[in-house]
């Protein structure tokens, strides 16, 4: 009886793992998930609090405070593609959510008999199906849980298959560290005749927040029980303005290297991720789109944004929207000069004031220089993590002559 082969030309997974595990069966959970992730080398299983959590470290959906929802493409080697439609939300203080579909399609391959000759082509795709969900545990510390099944489809054939990861993450005021178990059930997937094991691995990785968070350098480090190479990786991402962010990363798997750059842009809940991946054998670009709606925030709002010490509007009034999944146990709010130096701040326990105020003077009685001031507010939670907002900026103008005086000076 004739044995059909499948010839598929299985260096391409060398080339499109993303600090993962490579020469793993199905390279469908092996290559890594997220644009923004990918353009970091995949160094983020400890800053991916995104869709792409469900894949690196499902205890990072503990962290997620808005809905999202992100769709990506991208084309490989040899004309292969691989699409992934991820969803993440937060489900109050029971946690977060997670779920994802993952395709890779290899393409088209010529099937020959074990004699040789030629029967025309098939195409091969893998998908996988995850669910996930992460909450807080205890003292901070976040676990997770994700559930994979996947299917390999070989020539109008589905062979399917089960197993799961589990990851633990914990937030510092420098950053954030995580621990991840890939495939921790003994299984795999079952053909006609055999089956593949998913080898367990072990992944660590660690954020570091520099610059008041506006640079993240993160590395990602992977080592797979069953023999597989030692896999390092690492990545940064610089926030330009609070719209843009541009990233760089580069991995290691055994005598593969890889080169990635990418950048994003946000704007009113939009997302537009674009990265590329060069390796000796090809260069790959990838794109997504995302959207962000509803859950928490964390925010301040100057009104003005633009006063003068010694103008019309003398001082600028801070609203501030503490809205977080947990009790907030103390907070923190600076405003800082274009050097980086402290101004002023104010601090506390329990929640914020609901608006604060800002003379834009110094000790002294001095006005502050023209020019921006960032300020920023930093809470700790009752499981003692660490969450900061984005900047907002507060302009002080010396020259503010058309200000209204207000009422009260």
């Amino acid at each position: 009886m004739k044995v059909k082969i499948l010839i598929a030309v299985f260096l391409f997974a060398a080339q499109t793992a993303f600090c993962g595990i490579s020469g793993m069966p199905l390279e469908v959970i092996n290559h890594g998930a997220g644009v923004r992730a990918l353009s970091m080398g995949g160094a983020v299983s400890a800053d991916s609090a995104d869709p792409s959590a469900s894949f690196w470290s499902p205890g990072m959906l503990d962290s997620i405070t808005s809905n999202q929802i992100e769709a990506s493409y991208e084309m490989l080697y040899g004309g292969s593609v691989f699409n992934a439609l991820g969803f993440s939300g937060p489900i109050g203080k029971m946690g977060g959510l997670g779920v994802s579909i993952r395709n890779m399609y290899y393409g088209d391959y010529e099937v020959v008999s074990e004699e040789g000759d030629e029967e025309g082509t098939e195409t091969m795709n893998d998908f996988m199906l995850t669910g996930a969900y992460g909450r807080n545990l205890f003292g901070g510390l976040q676990g997770g849980i994700a559930l994979k099944t996947i299917v390999r489809g070989i020539g109008g054939k589905n062979y399917i298959g089960f197993n799961s990861d589990i990851s633990v993450t914990k937030s510092f005021e420098w950053g954030r560290a995580s621990l991840t178990g890939k495939n921790v059930i003994p299984a795999g997937i079952k053909y006609d005749f055999s089956e593949e094991k998913l080898p367990s691995a072990v992944r660590a990785g660690v954020s570091l927040l520099l610059l008041d968070g506006v640079l993240k350098v993160n590395t990602d480090a992977e080592k797979a029980f069953a023999g597989g190479p030692f896999v390092i990786c690492a990545g940064a991402e610089y926030k330009v303005i609070e719209a843009l962010y541009l990233r760089a990363g580069a991995g290691s798997i055994g005598d593969i290297n890889e080169i990635n750059a990418g950048f994003g842009i946000k704007y009113e809940g939009f997302g537009l991720d674009y990265g590329a991946a060069y390796t000796e054998l090809s260069l790959n670009h990838r794109v997504a789109l995302s959207y962000s709606f509803g859950g928490y925030e964390l925010s301040l709002t100057p009104e003005p944004a633009v006063f003068s010490p010694i103008g019309g509007n003398r001082r600028t009034y801070i609203k501030v929207n503490a809205m977080t999944k947990y009790d907030i146990f103390k907070w923190k709010v600076e405003i800082k000069d274009n050097k980086g130096k402290i101004v002023k701040s104010w601090e506390g326990a329990g929640k914020p004031d609901e608006t604060l105020i800002w003379d834009g003077l110094d000790r002294d009685g001095m006005p502050f220089n023209e020019g921006d001031y960032k300020a920023v507010i930093t809470v700790t939670d009752e499981n003692d993590a660490v969450i900061k907002s984005g900047d907002v900026i507060i302009k002080i103008s010396q020259g503010d002559q058309k200000a209204i005086p207000l009422f009260t000076e």
